[in-house]
């Protein structure tokens, strides 16, 4: 989310009630979640509501926190799940 409080392609990376890494960003003009996968990329997960990208925001990350899954993923960024 930027200073506005919009959420955007960089999002957010968030820590989940099951104690793991999703990241909430936009994908064209819906909101996503994408977990993160023991091979060190983010999955798509699921579309999302605005009051899941609210509950989400809750349970933010720092950017410093966030930046080591990014930086780890960033030879495979995204990679959309196909099942």
């Amino acid at each position: 989310m930027n200073n506005n409080n919009h959420l955007d392609e960089k999002g957010f990376v968030f820590i989940g009630d099951d104690y793991r890494p999703y990241w909430c960003r936009m994908d064209g003009d819906t909101p996503w979640f994408y977990s993160w996968h023991p091979d060190k990329k983010w999955i798509s997960l699921k579309q999302v509501s605005q009051m899941e990208v609210w509950i989400a925001n809750t349970n933010r990350l720092t950017e410093e926190q966030a930046n080591m899954y990014h930086q780890f993923a960033a030879p495979w960024i995204l990679t959309k799940n196909d099942s």
